[in-house]
């Protein structure tokens, strides 16, 4: 069916629309009064918006291009996989609810979804590329979401996505989310992987942080507000937080190229988790301190434990070991009467418990790996390229103050530090 009629006047077709194997073109601003009800076909919007007053039904596979106003729902007969624009034209949607029955929803570029409904749904897996999904609401999502340059956006509500959000690209996702399963940033090969998340977000599951070795790609989470991880935390490769990031299992290196910056040149980052394993990798404290900032302006990483870890706490940095609680390092920052910045102290570690920096431990020969333990290198000038002596030495340099818990450590309980192989106190 085509409408031929390209004069200003808008076109108003009173009945319900159906096409099998077909191709469905408006070439001006049209109102179908009825249900639209595709099989295998397409639905293109060429001049105007195309407005669906009851429901939009597509069964099979089903294009839609341009602009098209669904004030019922977007639904499947059976399981549906619905396009979203094509490799030439956009596609801007908008709908009360999407129930494709588990299917698949393709977003092509500068596409965009928008669910009106107060409370809705969208029952499908979700892949957008350079597209935009806004729900209004509280809303759900069922399937896995994939986005690639991409944002998922939520307005007056909460959305919740019941399985993974996988991140790569420059994307961002906005407003209050719930991720029931995990959340992956980054390792696609072909690009360096930024997700902004500007809201408050949980993830239930484990949070991955994937750099690639091939073309040395990059992982970056840059929050705004709050981001809470019930799971673990993985770092491949370079890997950079900025913002507060809450985690309650731990973080975990997975090889000795692992390298989990904290703050950048612009930003701080707050991290708290149980433990952090870097598998032998780095683990860079750095942001750039402005006059005025205090310690809790600057990075602050909050661990009960450390192993294989190379620490760096460079500039505007603090780093607490033995507790998970940063406030600590901050008050006995304040009692000590010390000024934070250029002309006293920009580099600390607060020592709530004993910490070894063992040489190593282990050897696993039939794999021919050390398991390595910590060092760590405080140094307000630090960078993150700079190789510590060897494992087991504590380096304090310019600008920096080592506090320490003293009923902690006092008596006959273990030292601060254990099993040092050699120090560095400048």
């Amino acid at each position: 069916m085509g409408t031929k009629d390209n004069t200003a006047n808008a076109l108003t077709v009173d009945a319900t629309v159906k096409a099998a194997d077909s191709t469905i073109t408006t070439n001006k601003a049209t109102t179908v009064t009825g249900d639209v009800s595709l099989t295998n076909s397409t639905l293109a919007a060429t001049a105007g918006t195309l407005s669906v007053e009851k429901n939009l039904t597509a069964s099979g596979t089903n294009s839609v291009t341009g602009d098209v106003a669904v004030d019922g729902d977007i639904n499947s007969d059976g399981t549906g996989n619905l396009n979203l624009g094509d490799d030439t034209t956009a596609a801007t949607v908008t709908a009360s609810n999407v129930d494709l029955n588990g299917g698949t929803l393709t977003m092509a570029k500068d596409s965009s979804l928008t669910t009106t409904g107060t409370n809705s749904t969208i029952d499908a897996a979700i892949t957008a590329d350079n597209a935009t999904v806004t729900t209004n609401g509280n809303a759900t999502i069922t399937g896995n979401v994939s986005l690639a340059d991409s944002s998922l956006n939520t307005n007056n509500g909460t959305v919740t996505l019941a399985q993974d959000l996988t991140t790569t690209g420059s994307s961002a996702i906005s407003g209050n989310v719930n991720i029931n399963g995990s959340l992956t940033v980054g390792g696609d090969y072909n690009t360096n992987s930024v997700l902004a998340v500007n809201g408050d977000t949980t993830v239930d599951g484990d949070l991955s942080l994937a750099g690639t070795i091939r073309y040395k790609r990059t992982a970056t989470l840059n929050v705004a507000d709050s981001l809470t991880v019930s799971g673990d935390v993985s770092i491949d490769r370079t890997t950079t937080i900025t913002g507060a990031v809450d985690v309650g299992g731990d973080i975990q290196g997975k090889s000795f190229k692992a390298v989990l910056n904290v703050g950048d040149s612009d930003s701080a980052g707050e991290i708290s988790a149980n433990s952090i394993d870097m598998h032998q990798g780095t683990l860079f404290l750095d942001p750039v301190w402005v006059n005025g900032d205090e310690m809790a302006d600057g990075t602050e990483v909050a661990t009960n434990s450390i192993s294989r870890a190379r620490v760096i706490v460079g500039s505007n940095s603090t780093f607490t070991l033995g507790s998970e609680d940063k406030t600590l390092a901050e008050n006995a920052f304040k009692d000590s009467g010390l000024t934070w910045g250029t002309d006293g102290v920009l580099s600390a570690v607060y020592a709530a418990a004993s910490t070894s920096l063992a040489n190593y431990s282990s050897v696993d020969y039939s794999t021919r790996q050390y398991t390595l333990s910590n060092t760590l290198y405080v140094d307000s000038n630090a960078e993150s390229t700079v190789i510590p002596k060897n494992y087991g030495s504590l380096t304090m340099g310019d600008n920096t103050l080592l506090m320490v818990k003293g009923s902690a450590v006092s008596g006959s309980q273990a030292a601060a530090f254990t099993d040092v192989v050699s120090t560095d106190i400048s």
